[in-house]
C-alpha cells in the first residue's frame, strides 16, 4: 500500500510540469500541485492521526477553480492500518494573483481500505508563493459524514505547493 501511495504522489508532483510544457498559458488559468502532511484528530474521542498526501488544482474563472487529492490517513502508532482518502472538489482563491493567496475549499471526499465510505470536507488556508514556481501552504481542513458524528476530523496541513 505504501509502495502504490509513493509512486501516486510522484505521479501528482511530476504532472503539474508537464502540464506546463504544453503551451498552457498558466496567467489565465494557473493550475498548481501540492504535497502535504498533517497532524489531526478525530472528533469525539480526540485518538491522533497523520495525514499525507498530494493533489493538484486549477482555476477555471476568476478566483473558482476544482481541486483533486489522493492521501493517507492513519494513527501515529499504526501506520500500516490507515485508509486511503481520494478527494474532490471546489475551491475560491481570493486574490489569485498576489504573493500571499487565501482560499476556501470544499466538496467530495472517500474513506477507502477494504471498504469504502462517502465523506464531504471543508476547509481554508493560504498558499505564500516563495518564488515564480514554489509556495508554502498552510490549510485547515474538515473531513465528515454529512448525515453522523461517526467519522468526523479536524487537520491542520502544511505542505508545498508549486505551478
Amino acid at each position: 500500500m505504501m509502495k502504490k501511495f509513493a509512486i501516486l504522489t510522484t505521479l501528482l508532483l511530476v504532472s503539474p510540469c508537464l502540464l506546463r510544457g504544453q503551451g498552457v498559458d498558466n496567467s489565465a488559468k494557473p493550475a498548481a500541485g501540492f504535497v502535504f502532511a498533517a497532524p489531526g484528530a478525530f472528533v469525539g474521542d480526540g485518538r491522533e492521526f497523520l495525514h499525507f498526501g498530494g493533489g493538484g488544482e486549477g482555476l477555471l474563472k476568476g478566483g473558482f477553480g476544482a481541486t483533486a487529492e489522493l492521501g493517507y490517513l492513519a494513527r501515529p502508532d499504526a501506520l500500516d492500518g490507515g485508509i486511503g482518502l481520494f478527494s474532490a472538489g471546489a475551491l475560491y482563491q481570493f486574490g489569485p494573483k498576489r504573493k500571499t493567496v487565501p482560499f476556501v475549499t470544499g466538496g467530495y471526499s472517500m474513506a477507502f481500505r477494504s471498504g469504502s465510505a462517502n465523506l464531504m470536507h471543508v476547509g481554508g488556508g493560504l498558499v505564500r508563493w516563495v518564488g515564480s514556481h514554489w509556495g508554502l501552504r498552510i490549510e485547515g481542513r474538515d473531513h465528515f459524514r454529512p448525515q453522523s458524528s461517526d467519522f468526523h476530523t479536524l487537520e491542520i496541513r502544511v505542505g508545498v505547493q508549486i505551478r
